[in-house]
């Protein structure tokens, strides 16, 4: 224990310390002996009320489930309710461990446009009545489903996911870090500052399954057990300002804590994170700040004695089943393609009033946007469309209203970046406004301050398998991975080099501040830099030697002051240029007319063959937005390497099964890439296959 004369004491304390629990007068922390010197010789005065922490941790954990028996567990409810439940893999953790995850609803090996809703077990090791209460809450709603109503129309309705242990290495060592030392709630990538030992923002196996699982899926919900405390905790752990769904966010963590009356054991009170204790890098925030899910860190106490681990496990319970009931009120609707009806991953913002940015599932198209009551604008944004706003959207009191969209290509070569992949707070000291939303999307004048030394990575968009990694659709087979969306909609996914300057930021401040612009193939570097710049400015990637890019990452200057919010680059949009597909623009890259790709028969109808030249690295297919729809790479002696999309390998042609590729009718550009540059072709898709 470390005293403190107030609670505002506890912002001054060195950064980086295992915290506990905090309260008005006193900080719990585990510290090595060298943490504690530093300490003292700061002028604090360290108690130490547990000389042998490991020990103690040890002993009141012999009562809880270990991993194997959650594994067994686990397995024995998917095989003795296979048809309202999934068992999938979340990932492996770092000693190569398989995370769990239960997927639970009517229709579990089917994608459906529902509302999805999560929980997640101990991010810490150490705290196993997280783990109690997920796997608790899942047998019973799998038990029930035939006796109650009640939560036969949840399941029905809704996409449960249950991840019983999230730490698995630390759960089994009885350790709060993972098997890299590292803290996995002071990893994930929004507000990131190093918390934790974190070396970088979703650095970890674990957390890095984690993004992947908001990227497959559109989670509305989401609640993460912890254990040192018996608090709510709401957002934001890592700021004192309020989002704008502040409201309704504060609502549900008094209606969670009044659902766990029955003793002291049980009852948990509602708490702003931030007003706790600051935490950067945290789970919850990630999930809101990137991904738009209400999320929340519940945290309750953890006896040894199995009846107040059952009384804790069944009041949990009873508010959960509440979170799912309000989780489905808002705003629901699916966004597609107005000509083709193809369902698009887009983000949906709630204009007025303003309230945070959602995404829709990436292979439905659908979204669901928790809101109370009340009249709503709102607005669907997707990469390479122009965007479409509805007004007077109604919900109504413990209500849903529906909002779908049809939007069209935007033929102008200009797209707006509608996804931010990780945010660094560099500058801890530093005051930063919340809006980091504003920061995507067109132009508009509203801004996000990134502060001095801020860093933040933006996508270009997502490919078929929901990111831009270049990876394949993983299969579907039972505990080996998690659902497959890859049959959305291709998006964008690529910034590729045109004549001029092909990427464009906009500082929407007065104040020119200055920074650095940086692009590469994956989120996680290596970076290119392409400049610095002050204020608004464009960039060339061919000015850095670069033909393609799929993430921009912005790192701004020392330029500023601590104590203005608006410090650092003002963010009000990224936007990159493409080359409409009918036009086959001379450029000095381009390899002599003898080499150019030869596409035949054209127009086509079922089967496509491209006659490529020499030493090809790559054939892309980009439609008449200027989008990529499909990559097929070769090797360095232009052997075709098969992606499973039914393309085929001939020794001098590239055969394209146009129904597996999935391009429907329209026109097309084949894009050869040689060491000499690129080349390209235009065809034409004339009917359904």
């Amino acid at each position: 224990m470390v005293p403190l004369p107030n609670h505002a004491a506890v912002y001054d304390l060195p950064r980086g310390l295992e915290t506990y629990g905090v309260t008005d007068s006193m900080v719990s922390i585990v510290a090595s002996d060298e943490e504690l010197a530093g300490l003292r010789a700061l002028g604090y005065s360290p108690q130490i009320t547990l000389p042998d922490y490991q020990a103690w941790v040890d002993s009141v954990l012999l009562g809880y489930r270990t991993y194997a028996q959650i594994c067994s567990t686990m397995t024995a409810l998917a095989d003795t309710y296979p048809l309202i439940c999934r068992l999938e893999t979340l990932g492996f953790s770092v000693q190569n461990q398989p995370i769990l995850a239960m997927r639970v609803t009517d229709n579990p090996q089917t994608e459906e446009a529902e509302p999805e809703f999560r929980i997640v077990g101990p991010h810490h090791g150490d705290e196993k009545i997280a783990s109690e209460i997920a796997l608790s809450f899942l047998q019973h709603i799998l038990a029930s489903y035939d006796t109650s109503t009640a939560i036969r129309n949840l399941v029905d309705s809704t996409e449960l996911w249950v991840i019983p242990i999230f730490n698995v290495d630390g759960h089994v060592a009885n350790r709060r870090s993972n098997a890299n030392g590292i803290d996995l709630n002071r990893d994930f990538g929004y507000r990131w500052t190093g918390m934790g030992n974190s070396p970088g923002p979703f650095s970890q196996p674990e957390t890095r399954h984690m993004r992947r699982h908001n990227i497959d899926n559109n989670i509305s919900m989401e609640f993460a057990y912890h254990s040192v405390a018996a608090y709510v905790n709401y957002l934001w752990d890592n700021h004192p300002a309020d989002p704008p769904d502040s409201g309704l966010i504060a609502s549900l963590a008094r209606q969670y804590a009044d659902s766990t009356y029955g003793s002291s054991t049980t009852q948990l009170e509602p708490i702003n994170g931030y007003a706790w204790y600051e935490v950067d890098g945290s789970c919850q925030d990630a999930s809101f700040g990137l991904f738009g899910n209400l999320a929340y860190t519940i945290e309750t106490y953890q006896p040894s004695q199995q009846a107040r681990i059952d009384s804790i496990c069944v009041a949990n319970r009873r508010a959960l089943l509440g979170m799912i009931q309000a989780c489905r009120f808002g705003v629901n609707g699916v966004v597609r393609e107005s000509l083709t009806g193809a369902p698009l991953f887009a983000r949906v913002s709630v204009d007025s009033p303003l309230r945070w940015d959602c995404y829709t599932d990436p292979a439905l198209g659908d979204f669901h946007k928790p809101l109370p009551a009340g009249t709503y604008t709102l607005t669907a944004h997707a990469q390479g469309y122009l965007s479409k706003t509805i007004s007077g959207v109604v919900v109504p009191t413990g209500g849903t209203a529906t909002a779908d969209f049809g939007l069209t290509p935007d033929t102008s070569g200009n797209i707006y970046v509608e996804e931010m992949m990780w945010l660094v707070r560099s500058d801890p000291s530093e005051v930063m406004p919340t809006t980091s939303m504003f920061a995507l999307g067109a132009p508009d004048g509203n801004s996000f301050s990134l502060g001095r030394f801020g860093d933040v990575c933006l996508s270009a968009g997502r490919t078929e398998n929901g990111d831009c990694t270049g990876s394949r659709p993983r299969p579907r087979g039972r505990g080996l991975s998690p659902l497959s969306v890859a049959t959305g909609r291709l998006l964008s996914g690529w910034i590729h080099n045109v004549p001029g300057d092909d990427i464009t930021v906009f500082d929407s401040d007065s104040v020119a501040d200055g920074y650095w612009l940086y692009a590469g193939t994956d989120w996680t570097g290596p970076w290119t830099s392409l400049g610095h710049a002050n204020g608004t400015a464009s960039f060339d990637l061919g000015s850095a030697g670069l033909d393609s890019a799929r993430y921009l990452r912005i790192v701004c200057d020392s330029t500023g002051s601590n104590g203005d919010p608006h410090a650092g680059l003002d963010l009000d949009a990224v936007s990159y240029r493409t080359s409409p597909a009918g036009i086959n623009s001379p450029s000095s890259l381009l390899p002599p007319p003898s080499s150019l790709p030869r596409v035949f028969p054209n127009p086509a109808s079922r089967i496509l063959y491209v006659t490529l030249p020499p030493a090809c690295r790559k054939l892309e297919i980009i439609d008449i937005t200027g989008r990529l729809v499909k990559c097929y790479p070769f090797g360095t002696e232009q052997s075709a390497l098969d992606c499973g999309s039914g393309a085929a390998a001939f020794p001098d042609r590239y055969a394209i099964d146009l129904k597996s590729a999935g391009l429907r009718p329209g026109v097309y550009v084949a894009r050869a890439e040689t060491a000499a540059g690129t080349s390209r072709r235009k065809f034409v898709v004339t009917r359904p296959w």
